[in-house]
């Protein structure tokens, strides 16, 4: 399963990027289902407190970027302890 999990926004407008925000309870609720899930799990988005506080023994990649507006970020993409097994047996990313 691929998640795209920006924190704090979820739906792009043309006029500020996005349009619609997802709160913090909301992004809890999907990070708890998330951990629940024995599948392969990769999570998309923005380095976040909240992440990496309740993705525990998830792995990390990062990437440094810019958005639209040419502010830096650091994009992340967590891993699931099934989708690390899958990537160290070169079956993943």
């Amino acid at each position: 399963m691929i998640v795209h999990g920006v924190t704090r926004v979820t739906i792009r407008s043309p006029s500020s990027g996005y349009r619609r925000e997802m709160d913090d309870t909301a992004q809890l609720r999907m990070l708890t289902d998330l951990r629940g899930l024995k599948s392969m799990v990769a999570l998309s988005g923005y380095a976040s407190d909240l992440y990496e506080r309740e993705l525990i023994g998830w792995s990390q990649l990062t990437k440094n970027t810019a958005d639209l507006a040419g502010n830096k970020r650091q994009e992340v993409l967590w891993l699931s302890s099934a989708a690390q097994a899958a990537r160290a047996g070169k079956r993943l990313i």
